[in-house]
């Protein structure tokens, strides 16, 4: 009975969004870039995709698994996109409720969220950093085709201290991993996917570091505003200006059979992006 209520409710919400986009919906979308997210998760992405998504003029869906439609599902890259942008207007007026505001509320005050009119939408994209990794290694030759048909792909990784994003990911995905080995082999291999996609479209991928963003909100996100190409809005700006934690430090506090452990598995092409963090 609860299964069949649950997919009755999908139905019912998935109709009266059809109704509500195609009738209701008179923002103006023009798309200028298709915006994705790759790397590993437990590191910051939701609360980037959080913080993007207050500026008037881009829109990211949470977890459309877009690029899986199109890759895996054999969906035409229109069609995945649509999808992608209807499912991000429902959730930005809240008809397709989640949890976007309570997104890393240690750092976060909630009270001080407020709903953005979007102005004009430039950039649609999705949130799915691991996903995304993981389709890049099943999928590598599709996946770079797709890149180099459109070239309004863009991507975004956001790099966290690998011990650190291991002990999280231990925690939230203990179903998956069994210790903190395999929970740090996950987060090395979903980014060194984002390092291989920064390699190859060197001008395609824009990689933050979650320390460095947490110590410089401001600039960082003038920086991705730059990569897309897109004005930034003081608006905006005084909206990262929340109670963030300062001074996050790079270190890793972890044994020293543990640090041995993650600088023997990190692939040596791409040691540069962890330096700051041993």
């Amino acid at each position: 009975m609860n299964k069949f209520k649950n997919k009755l409710k999908l139905i019912i919400n998935y109709v009266l969004g059809k109704i509500y986009f195609k009738f209701f919906y008179k923002k103006k979308i023009t798309t200028k870039k298709f915006l994705f997210t790759i790397g590993a998760p437990r590191s910051g992405t939701s609360m980037l995709g959080n913080i993007l998504n207050q500026h008037p003029n881009i829109l990211l869906s949470h977890e459309n698994r877009t690029l899986q439609k199109i890759l895996e599902n054999n969906f035409s890259f229109r069609n995945a996109v649509q999808s992608c942008v209807e499912q991000s207007i429902l959730e930005h007026e809240n008809i397709k409720k989640i949890k976007f505001r309570n997104f890393q509320s240690q750092w976060i005050k909630n009270t001080n969220y407020k709903k953005v009119e979007k102005e004009k939408i430039e950039v649609i994209g999705d949130k799915k950093s691991g996903g995304n990794a993981i389709l890049y290694k099943k999928f590598s030759d599709d996946f770079e085709n797709l890149i180099k048909k459109n070239n309004k792909i863009l991507f975004l990784a956001i790099i966290r201290n690998p011990y650190n994003a291991a002990k999280s990911y231990l925690k939230s995905h203990h179903h998956e991993v069994k210790n903190l080995n395999e929970a740090v082999d996950k987060i090395l291999e979903r980014n060194f996917y984002a390092f291989k996609l920064k390699k190859k479209f060197s001008d395609r991928v824009k990689i933050i570091h979650y320390e460095n963003f947490l110590n410089n909100p401001k600039e960082n996100m003038i920086n991705i505003c730059s990569f897309l190409k897109i004005k930034t809005s003081k608006k905006w700006l005084n909206f990262i200006n929340l109670d963030y934690k300062k001074n996050t430090s790079y270190k890793t506090n972890c044994s020293s059979q543990e640090l041995a452990y993650i600088k023997n598995k990190i692939d040596p092409d791409y040691i540069n992006y962890y330096n700051k963090y041993f």
